[in-house]
């Protein structure tokens, strides 16, 4: 068998997800009465947000009890860094109601406007 040719041009896009519907992406948990992001936790958002470069119809949820949760302000400041931009971030109540009773963040990812 002989070597395979060139890849053709790509085909028409897939379906898009529900609109409106929200996806769990990532968990952040910090440690008491600490605001740090550590290096790990940062990549990630950065992976996330190469991620959403990628696919521009997307956009991320912070999960939160609070939208001026200094941690929640961390996050979100680091998707701006990594070039999210501000517009296609949201911070509200989008996923489990436990983990916003743990004090856990959640990010999401979101289709529709």
């Amino acid at each position: 068998m002989g070597e395979p040719g060139p890849a053709g041009p790509p085909g028409p896009p897939g379906p898009t997800g529900p609109a409106n519907h929200w996806f769990s992406y990532q968990e952040f948990t910090f440690d008491t009465r600490t605001y740090d992001i550590n290096d790990s936790q940062a990549d990630r958002v950065r992976q996330l947000a190469a991620y959403l470069k990628d696919n521009p119809s997307l956009r991320v949820g912070i999960d939160a009890t609070d939208a001026n949760d200094r941690r929640v302000k961390e996050i979100r400041d680091l998707l701006v860094q990594a070039g999210v931009p501000a517009n296609k971030i949201n911070i509200g109540a989008f996923g489990d109601k436990q983990f916003r009773r743990d004090g856990r963040i959640e990010l999401l990812i979101g289709t529709g406007d």
